[in-house]
């Protein structure tokens, strides 16, 4: 059954899904659709010729959830990949900035000493 079109809403309904699934299958191709203002006008064929809806079923459903869900677990180990990363990174730059405050802390007393030491020597005549 071809219209001029179903509204995101009624797509929705038709299908048994939710309005934000009809965008995001619009936008990835899986239904056909016209912009129509600021609304979308779906054009795809949504029955399969009993009235039935085509994109309802559940093997395609599986099989979209399936490829989301792999999609998923891909950005997930990137995202895991990244954090380790990140998290030797910023153990390497603490450890530096350790090393660092600690040689500056040394600097810091020999120069304290130095100037006890010196003006020592200055009170006893010798400096």
């Amino acid at each position: 059954m071809k219209t001029d079109g179903y509204s995101v809403k009624k797509t929705a309904e038709l299908l048994n899904i939710a309005e934000r699934t009809v965008i995001d299958w619009i936008h990835k191709g899986k239904l056909l659709a016209k912009k129509d203002g600021k609304s979308w006008r779906i054009v795809d064929d949504l029955t399969n010729g009993n009235g039935a809806a085509k994109h309802g079923n559940d093997a395609a459903l599986i099989e979209w959830l399936k490829e989301q869900n792999e999609e998923l677990q891909t950005q997930n180990a990137e995202l895991l990949r990244q954090m380790e990363e990140n998290q030797k990174r910023s153990d390497t730059i603490i450890l530096q900035l350790t090393r660092q405050l600690e040689s500056k802390q040394k600097q810091i007393e020999d120069l304290r000493e130095r100037s006890l030491w010196r003006r020592f020597k200055i009170a006893l005549g010798f400096g």
